[in-house]
């Protein structure tokens, strides 16, 4: 199995497609946070995950992903996951990640 990424080798400008090194199924429960650690090396991640229109997937580095109930500023708001979108990541440990229902996250890790 092999997905599409953005090319880093030339300069985000083209696509290649990336032998799929690195998988793992994530179960997170309606509004309770789980860090999940990535792979050692890993630079870029795909999240992967079917909800409903209304329902996502928030993320956040360094602290607890929380689900935003009104305005946040300041940069301090969890990240609202795009599922198939490649993410890097080359400079983190784990992240946190939060849903409005329950759901399974395959996390795709590249090195």
């Amino acid at each position: 199995m092999a997905s599409i990424i953005p090319s880093v080798e030339r300069g985000g400008g083209g696509l290649i497609v990336l032998p799929l090194p690195y998988s793992d199924a994530v179960a997170l429960t309606a509004s309770t946070a789980k860090t999940y650690t990535f792979a050692l090396g890993t630079k870029f991640v795909i999240f992967d995950f079917s909800l409903g229109a209304t329902d996502s997937v928030w993320a956040k580095s360094g602290v607890t992903a929380v689900i935003p109930a009104g305005d946040t500023t300041g940069g301090f708001s969890s990240f609202k996951v795009m599922s198939g979108v490649a993410y890097s990541v080359e400079n983190l440990v784990s992240i946190s990640l939060v849903s409005s229902a329950n759901v399974v996250v395959n996390v795709q890790s590249y090195t």
